[in-house]
């Protein structure tokens, strides 16, 4: 599938569940506070999960008794949403249809 790179989505809610992980739950924090409620380039998308990764292996350094969790974003199969897998959690991705301007 020809991905647009210019095609916007839009990070408009997120799935928490209480009693997880610390790292997961470090790491959604961090997602919802530079994420949500923000637009982003498709070509972007895979960028933020690597910057997540990062950000785990940065507080694994710190503590290496927290777990890692998998982090990836789920395929895009021409549907208008995909999500941002946090371990259990998830942050989910709106495929903006249409920006209106008026002039």
């Amino acid at each position: 599938m020809n991905e647009n790179t210019y095609q916007r989505w839009f990070f408009d809610d997120a799935y928490v569940v209480a009693g997880r992980p610390k790292m997961e739950d470090a790491l959604m924090h961090y997602a919802r506070e530079n994420y949500y409620e923000c637009l982003v380039y498709e070509s972007f998308l895979p960028k933020i999960v690597k910057e997540i990764q990062e950000h785990q292996d940065r507080l694994y350094e710190q503590n290496k008794r927290l777990k890692k969790v998998e982090i990836r974003l789920s395929k895009n199969n021409g549907r208008s949403t995909r999500w941002l897998h946090i371990g259990a959690q998830h942050l989910t991705v709106r495929k903006v249809k249409e920006e209106i301007d008026y002039q």
